[in-house]
């Protein structure tokens, strides 16, 4: 018969026999749960993207961004969408009003796989559900992901899941190439 203090001590040292076995339990089913059905839940949780929020809402896509389907999502914040406006000379009513050039830019910020941080190596491509590709380019400490026009984005909070989505928070948009 095992004692209690025996019992003790096997459960004491329980979490030192699991990180030497390499255990991580954000793989195993006991994880914490996902509290956000779908990309477009996360976004509309979060301050900083209201914008991303906004735009899907005037292209009419919710349906891709609530897919229960793999996919990764790369969210641009709301200062990347700023920083986009300045850019084109154009205010944010500019940009909800063009839901065709909307439709083309969110459908470039889906790759449709699943893609965690680590899985973004240098010189990797990874081809968006609208066309056209994103490259992974990395300078010194950090990873940029460029656009079609060569523009760099970097994530600003990585590794979110959203349902059956990966979720990473960008700091631009991404632009495909002109069509």
């Amino acid at each position: 018969m095992v004692s209690h203090r025996n019992f003790l001590r096997v459960v004491s040292l329980l979490p030192a026999v699991l990180l030497v076995q390499g255990f991580n339990p954000k793989h195993h089913h006991f994880a914490k749960a996902t509290q956000y059905a779908n990309s477009l839940a996360l976004a509309a949780s979060r301050a900083d993207t209201k914008i991303f929020v906004k735009t899907v809402a005037a292209a009419k896509l919710e349906d891709i961004f609530s897919t229960d389907e793999p996919a990764t999502v790369f969210i641009p914040s709301d200062n990347g969408f700023k920083r986009l406006l300045t850019e084109l000379n154009k205010t944010e009513e500019d940009l909800l009003a063009d839901d065709q050039a909307l439709r083309n830019i969110l459908s470039f910020h889906v790759y449709p796989e699943h893609a965690k941080s680590g899985d973004l190596a240098y010189g990797s491509e990874f081809p968006m559900l609208a066309g056209g590709s994103i490259v992974i380019s990395r300078n010194q400490r950090t990873f940029s992901l460029v656009d079609e026009l060569g523009r760099d984005a970097h994530i600003i909070k990585g590794d979110l899941t959203a349902g059956n989505t990966i979720v990473h928070i960008i700091n631009k948009v991404l632009l495909p190439r002109p069509t």
